[in-house]
């Protein structure tokens, strides 16, 4: 009920309704863009893969590797900082140390960090809800194609 209206209708009324429609057509829109995109998208995994090497993408893994060690987060942060700095002036990315460049800013450092630095295992560690791992994603796609079967019977 809104108060104050005239006995008639008021067409004022009318204007409050066309961000909505507007905003229902551009979500149908991009929708069936993205349907054809998909349907027809294909992916270079070789490119991909090369691509995930680059940019120190696993400096937060590197991370939460040294507070898994018992480095607080804030120390933490600091070291992997200076590793990035130090990788980025010899022009190399962080798989491409060497344990004993890694160690020489943390002897809490071990082989297994390159276990963290990998971006394919990095992405497979997040198996938690809304997480990027495989089989997380596996289920949120088969709970989504579900979704949708629904709503088409």
């Amino acid at each position: 009920m809104m108060k104050g209206l005239p006995l008639t209708y008021n067409k004022d009324m009318q204007e409050d309704k066309e961000p909505l429609f507007d905003t229902y057509d551009t979500i149908k829109d991009c929708l069936e863009i993205m349907e054809r995109l998909i349907r027809n998208i294909s992916f270079r995994r070789e490119r991909i893969r090369d691509a995930l090497r680059g940019g120190y993408i696993t400096a937060t893994d590197l991370a939460e590797y040294l507070v898994k060690k018992g480095v607080p987060f804030r120390s933490s942060h600091e070291i992997v900082g200076r590793i990035v700095l130090y990788a980025i002036e010899k022009g190399k990315e962080l798989m491409d140390l060497s344990l004993n460049e890694l160690k020489g800013f943390s002897d809490l450092i071990e082989e297994d960090v390159y276990e963290w630095l990998d971006p394919i295992k990095s992405v497979e560690k997040k198996e938690i809800y809304g997480g990027t791992g495989p089989k997380h994603v596996r289920k949120m796609i088969d709970e989504a194609k579900k979704e949708i079967l629904k709503e088409d019977e």
